[in-house]
């Protein structure tokens, strides 16, 4: 021994018997909320969820649980603690307080699916730091809301699975837990809101599951380089529906009035407020927001155009995100009409806005389909000729496209900053 702690050691496995230096093992507790494959292997786990880094790597199935089962031997119930993610809880000792109830709720993500403990876990880890999808912070009161209104629950887990789709490995596992919690999710939300509400509780369950619902809408585009896979160049008769899904929250909003001044959103109401920012009424040159640009055309047009003049001089903030979605708040049944029809102002006013919600910092949900949709408005309206058109037309399309163009630069500075 030539050192305290270190050995020379005799290797049979070499020709010639060469030593190697031995170094004694420093003593360490063990590890008990490590994966169970890492376990197996007896190698050190980063605890990583819903797929630790060891297991990602190496492409194994990464499974928790022993120590979550622990804790329910243990004696934890929903009834001693409250289900928060952004408290101690475990994602599985939820999923299993829980499981009688969403089985019976028919919440469930299928066979070859990410498993519910999974999501909660993503919930909990990644979605939940700062505030969930950047909407709604991720409070023990949003929690326990959903526990109580399992469409509400549902609608949270189809859009961690979704999440996990845009960002993570092993994305056809993420769609299919996506698709199924989202049917449940719409289900049991068309059953709860054909009666009006009762409560505050149930108010604010009704409008957070149509947010979430709108946003796993909005987000259902899996290849943005595909324009042809774009509505814009569908046939289908429900080429708009996730749109139509986005309006649909007018009425409920209305609904719900009564419950407003208790609110766990009020912070949404008072951020959904929508007013030309000062000093926005500057010498700005030509604009085509400006509503004269739309007299003469479909009086449909008009508050489409008011609203998006006030948006498009709001500042490129997340905070900023609900007075941006005004726009579409202001679309009535026939803007719709006319987007269905490829209207070319319709087209170009809805491209526009898609441009300036793009460059708001990260909003995921809406990346795909901003670079699709408004790509194939783009490529649509130029194959229309509209700004070879002679005369004053022409003028005002070339000023019109000129704008558009210029959304994609400003994107780029705002996304860099």
């Amino acid at each position: 021994m030539d050192a305290p702690g270190r050995f020379l050691v005799l290797s049979a496995t070499e020709p010639g018997s060469k030593t190697r230096e031995y170094h004694r093992r420093k003593f360490h507790t063990k590890d008990r909320l490590g994966c169970l494959t890492c376990k197996q292997r007896r190698i050190k786990c980063d605890k990583a969820k819903p797929v630790c880094t060891r297991c990602t790597r190496v492409k194994r199935e990464c499974q928790y649980g022993a120590a979550d089962q622990d804790r329910l031997e243990k004696g934890f119930s929903p009834a001693a603690t409250t289900l928060a993610p952004t408290q101690f809880w475990s994602a599985l000792v939820a999923e299993s307080l829980l499981e009688p109830q969403m089985h019976a709720a028919g919440i469930t993500t299928g066979q070859n699916a990410t498993p519910i403990g999974a999501l909660l876990s993503h919930i909990a880890q990644d979605l939940g730091r700062g505030g969930f999808l950047t909407l709604v912070p991720l409070s023990p009161a949003l929690w326990d809301l959903s526990c109580q209104h399992h469409h509400l629950l549902a609608a949270i887990l189809a859009v961690s699975a979704c999440h996990l789709s845009n960002h993570a490995p092993n994305a056809s596992a993420h769609r299919m837990a996506e698709y199924s919690l989202s049917t449940a999710a719409c289900r049991l939300f068309r059953s709860a809101v054909s009666q009006p509400p009762k409560s505050r509780a149930e108010s604010d369950a009704l409008l957070l599951t149509a947010m979430m619902l709108n946003t796993l809408a909005f987000a259902a585009v899996e290849d943005a380089s595909d324009i042809s896979q774009s509505w814009v160049f569908s046939d289908d008769e429900d080429r708009l529906g996730w749109l139509s899904l986005q309006t649909g929250l007018r009425p409920l909003l209305m609904a719900t009035k009564e419950f407003r001044s208790e609110s766990l959103l009020q912070f949404v109401f008072a951020a959904s407020v929508c007013h030309a920012p000062k000093g926005s009424e500057d010498n700005r040159g030509y604009d085509s927001t400006d509503v004269r640009h739309w007299e003469g055309h479909d009086s449909s047009l008009a508050e489409p155009a008011r609203v998006l003049g006030i948006v498009r001089r709001l500042a490129p903030l997340a905070g900023n995100l609900f007075r941006y979605v005004q726009f579409v708040g202001a679309l009535g049944p026939e803007f719709l009409q006319l987007l269905h029809d490829r209207d070319e102002h319709a087209l170009w006013m809805f491209g526009f806005w898609l441009g300036l919600i793009g460059r708001l910092p990260g909003m995921w949900w809406f990346s795909r389909r901003v670079q699709r949709d408004r790509t194939a408005i783009w490529r649509f309206l130029h194959k229309k000729g509209v700004c070879e058109r002679e005369g004053g037309q022409g003028v005002l399309w070339r000023q019109r496209m000129d704008e558009y163009r210029a959304i994609d630069n400003d994107s780029i500075i705002c996304q860099g900053k």
